[in-house]
């Protein structure tokens, strides 16, 4: 019920002529059929959906959106984060997903900024995780040896052995 109230009060604010609102739901597909059992709430959502990423399609935009954040940021990108590797270790880290990477992107860019420092480096992006999941900086995706086995796609910024 108290869903139903939430749904109902989202619908009256998108109706303000004199307050304009944007409501993002992002990564919880779930909401959408209730969203759509509210008739006059669906008529007035749109939906974006974005397909995961297919490493071997998008890598290069995984890597050019990493550049135009950090070139917006005024940052130097790193040669280290320009190799294969590292951009498949980002896409890994954000489980495939294009607003998870941006997320991890965008954090790694504010601590570089934090730092005062000119250049996004693959320590930006390990500190990043760090403060997020709580984690060994030696046991991260951008620098654990078998990253691509030890961090799952269901499970974003969890270990493969977490309960």
């Amino acid at each position: 019920m108290a869903l139903e109230a939430e749904l109902d009060s989202f619908k009256s604010i998108l109706k303000s002529k004199t307050w304009p609102f944007l409501l993002v739901l992002s990564g919880i597909p779930e909401l959408d059929d209730k969203i759509q059992h509210f008739e006059q709430l669906g008529r007035k959502v749109t939906h974006v959906t974005f397909t995961d990423i297919e490493y071997d399609d998008d890598a290069s935009t995984v890597h050019e959106m990493m550049g135009s954040y950090a070139l917006e940021a005024r940052l130097e990108v790193s040669d280290d984060l320009n190799s294969e590797d590292f951009i498949h270790r980002l896409a890994t880290a954000g489980a495939f997903r294009w607003g998870l990477v941006c997320m991890l992107v965008r954090l790694a860019v504010c601590e570089a900024k934090v730092q005062q420092s000119t250049e996004l480096t693959r320590e930006h992006f390990i500190d990043t995780w760090v403060s997020k999941t709580e984690m060994n900086p030696l046991a991260t995706p951008y620098n654990h040896d078998s990253y691509d086995t030890y961090f799952r796609r269901e499970r974003p910024f969890a270990q493969m052995f977490d309960l």
